[in-house]
């Protein structure tokens, strides 16, 4: 179960990005999975994996930090 879990936030991020696709496909749009940028797909995925994640706040922060690996450009992005 916990390895499943670990894996939540991807799959939110490929559902919500493939789903939103689909759905815009459905609809008959052009271009449709150009509709919604993958930026605004993260951010679900982000937010799941910040509450999955067990720990205090700067733990968690730090995690996500180390992470994405350069803790400089990550922090002036944020």
């Amino acid at each position: 179960m916990n390895i499943l879990l670990s894996f939540l936030p991807i799959f939110v991020f490929v559902g919500t990005y493939v789903g939103t696709g689909l759905y815009f496909t459905w609809l008959g749009v052009e271009k449709a999975f150009y509709q919604v940028s993958p930026i605004v797909s993260i951010l679900p995925a982000l937010l799941c994996a910040w509450v999955i994640y067990k720990g205090s706040t700067n733990d968690r922060m730090k995690t996500f930090i180390d992470g994405v690996r350069h803790s400089d450009i990550i922090t002036m992005c944020i």
